[in-house]
């Protein structure tokens, strides 16, 4: 089955970094809204950038962040009860832009 080897390479070693309260305050306040993604990674064999999120803030998420303009550039989006992981494609300047928000170090 490709689709179960595809997301073991995607999530294969990974540390998803959890956002901080302080992140979290920092893009509530820049995107004006009070939801704000829980943890990221960045898997850069796979080129994708991936976000922890809630399935119910995921519409919120989009909106506020502008993310509804990025929906070409989601290459993978896994939901597990009420958590979910999205990945965009590490090209998508929207998703560059918000995680350089959280760590301005990453270098895309």
């Amino acid at each position: 089955m490709n689709i179960l080897k595809n997301i073991q390479e995607a999530l294969r070693d990974l540390d998803f970094i959890e956002i901080t309260r302080e992140e979290k305050s920092k893009l509530r306040s820049e995107f004006n809204t009070s939801y704000s993604p829980n943890a990221y990674a960045v898997n850069w064999e796979e080129g994708l950038i991936m976000l922890v999120l809630t399935v119910s803030g995921f519409g919120s998420f989009e909106y506020y962040y502008g993310m509804e303009y990025a929906r070409d550039d989601i290459q993978m989006k896994l939901q597990y009860d009420k958590d979910m992981i999205v990945g965009y494609d590490i090209n998508c300047t929207r998703v560059q832009n918000l995680i350089n928000k959280i760590n301005p170090d990453i270098e895309f």
